[in-house]
């Protein structure tokens, strides 16, 4: 009987030491978790700001090539010049930008020796991007604004709730565009199946496409027909290799809200980790500007 209250009672004592250890550990978990996020969150940024400059690119050569296919089909070419640089597209990332600065001082925000003083920083990296969404036309960033710039007028707010606001917001942004740019490739890409199946056998040469085309067809009409689904199929994994990357960076910024929510609720910190390493694996896989770089 005494041995069985020995272990009992050693049993008792390691549970106690566990607890105690897991109580003394938890805010340097969860600090390690917030920096975990905000590192994501700054990888986010850097594959978002890629894919908002390579969309210019995207969208120049769909016009150019659709306006050749056009051309080549006797169609009326319908080509609509595109600026060299879009206004709207420089704001985004100059947004992008703003939200590195804030990220960055956030991470010093997560020490638990940080002062009040240290808020300064932060408060003031998000004025200069609610400046950038006051001064949008887009009123849903406008109210964002207003809600952001209500805590960090306060002396003392939770940061933790500023970065989730912020978080969300850009996932906002985000799915905004991307809609819309999806919208616009698929017409275009429609367009331009359209234009390449109409045009006429009679403006291939022969001895030339044999060149172009790899599979063991014989025949003009059966190398013009091979060529033309090859320059779709071209065209496809081209835009595709885009739409991959954006939808890999949607996954992340889904990740990203739910563990901004699930930190402000106290959630489960090994399950928060786990989320976050999902978020990662997810814009590991963005190479949109890999193979354009091949």
């Amino acid at each position: 009987m005494k041995r069985i209250a020995t272990l009992i009672i050693a049993a008792a004592a390691f549970v106690s030491t566990a607890a105690f250890q897991s109580c003394n550990n938890a805010p340097y978990q969860k600090t390690n978790v917030k920096n975990r996020m905000a590192g994501v969150t700054i990888q986010a940024l850097n594959n978002m700001s890629e894919i908002y400059s390579g969309i210019e690119d995207v969208a120049i050569k769909n016009e150019f090539d659709n306006a050749l296919a056009a051309v080549l089909s006797h169609q009326d070419p319908n080509y609509n010049p595109i600026a060299a640089t879009n206004d709207e597209l420089r704001q985004k990332l100059d947004i992008f930008n703003l939200y590195r600065i804030a990220v960055h001082e956030y991470t010093k925000l997560t020490s638990a020796e940080s002062t009040l003083k240290s808020l300064a920083p932060f408060s003031n990296a998000c004025a200069s991007i609610t400046a950038k969404f006051s001064s949008s036309n887009d009123t849903t960033l406008h109210a964002k604004a207003v809600v952001i710039n209500s805590y960090i007028s306060s002396q003392r707010y939770n940061t933790d709730k500023v970065m989730n606001i912020l978080i969300n917001m850009l996932d906002d942004i985000w799915q905004q565009d991307t809609k819309d740019w999806n919208n616009r490739l698929n017409e275009s890409f429609s367009n331009y199946q359209l234009a390449i199946s109409n045009i006429p056998e009679e403006s291939f040469n022969e001895e030339k496409l044999s060149k172009y085309v790899y599979q063991p067809y014989e025949g003009k009409t059966a190398l013009v027909e091979a060529y033309k689904l090859n320059l779709i199929k071209e065209r496809y994994d081209y835009v595709r290799g885009f739409v991959n990357s954006q939808d890999n960076i949607t996954t992340a910024l889904k990740y990203l809200c739910e563990i901004s929510n699930a930190l402000l609720k106290a959630k489960d910190i090994e399950e928060i980790d786990n989320d976050i390493s999902k978020a990662e694996a997810a814009l590991q896989s963005c190479d949109f500007g890999q193979k354009e770089n091949e």
